[in-house]
């Protein structure tokens, strides 16, 4: 079959730079595959998504636009650049150097190109080891005749199309829940124990979703620490609290007879508060904390969905190359 070329007829769109973008008119790329126009998912140069556990997040997060389009090997692309615009092209080396991997596409919409007869001497690219092969038996002495080389299979394992990945996310999100559920706070398991404030202190703890401030009590009579998440107020420090106040606190009854002993803080003794009255104000009450904790579901659910997705797509791909080799 013979290669099929496209010629650029007018400056593609795109997050190269324009003066980058104007050296493509006139080129005549080789078409990937030798396949005609197609529908697919596409992604900026620059903003590309850098993974395909990312590319197929962007997809089902419908970030990732659906255009049609010839699409052209990069390394194929940018070797005809390279003639025409060496500047051009080592923008693309320099500026845009992962796209340069093996099996790389761009993707030249049908508006912006035209398909045109093969230019006179253009080879097929996917035929171009053969033809050197050929060259070097030839140039060697040796017979021309090419030699058949039939591709060892190698186990591996691709950690972005297996469905190991997936699956081990899915199981750490899924225990994840579990967690988070075992420790939810049930209204009547709750006990309140009084005193007054003696000293107090706020910490920050930091994580991938940010910095979050947490509260800290030590009230007289007590020997525990008594913290609070202060997203449950706002992040605010509650009314009225000063060494001496009256505290009336919350707390599951469990914890308040065994409190926690933090792996890091081995030395303490911490119940984490679910109701907290100042002065006999109230900063926040237990019905607040399980509507935090229901807010908190909604990204995990939606993270199980993702990763279940995933995993679906794994092993469906994984079926399909094995019924295809």
């Amino acid at each position: 079959m013979a290669a099929q070329f496209i010629r650029i007829v007018a400056i593609p769109p795109g997050e190269a730079p324009l003066w980058v973008r104007e050296k493509w008119v006139g080129l005549s790329l080789p078409v990937a595959d030798d396949r005609g126009p197609r529908d697919a998912y596409v992604s900026g140069v620059l903003s590309a998504p850098r993974n395909r556990l990312l590319a197929f997040t962007s997809r089902v997060l419908g970030k990732l636009g659906k255009q049609n389009g010839y699409a052209v090997y990069v390394r194929d692309a940018i070797s005809e650049l390279e003639k025409a615009a060496p500047d051009a092209a080592a923008w693309w080396r320099n500026d845009a150097p992962r796209l340069l991997a093996p099996g790389r596409k761009l993707l030249f919409r049908t508006a912006y190109c035209e398909l045109v007869k093969p230019p006179s001497g253009a080879d097929n690219p996917s035929a171009r080891p053969l033809q050197r092969e050929i060259a070097n038996a030839a140039a060697a002495g040796l017979s021309p005749a090419p030699r058949i080389r039939m591709p060892h299979k190698v186990a591996r394992i691709s950690f972005t199309r297996s469905p190991f990945v997936p699956g081990l996310m899915l199981v750490l999100f899924l225990l994840a829940g579990y967690l988070n559920w075992s420790h939810s706070v049930h209204p009547e398991r709750q006990a309140t124990v009084h005193g007054n404030l003696v000293d107090w202190s706020v910490y920050y703890v930091s994580s991938k979703g940010g910095s979050h401030r947490k509260l800290q009590l030590q009230l007289s009579g007590y020997t525990e620490k008594f913290r609070i998440d202060m997203d449950l107020m706002g992040n605010r420090l509650p009314a009225g609290l000063a060494k001496g106040a009256a505290i009336d606190i919350t707390a599951d009854a469990a914890q308040l007879a065994s409190p926690l002993h933090p792996l890091f803080e081995p030395g303490d003794a911490i119940v984490w508060v679910n109701g907290l009255v100042v002065d006999g104000v109230t900063a926040f009450a237990v019905g607040d904390v399980v509507d935090h904790q229901r807010s908190q579901w909604v990204p995990w659910f939606l993270m199980v969905a993702m990763a279940a997705a995933y995993l679906a797509y794994t092993i469906i791909s994984s079926r399909k190359r094995r019924g295809g080799s």
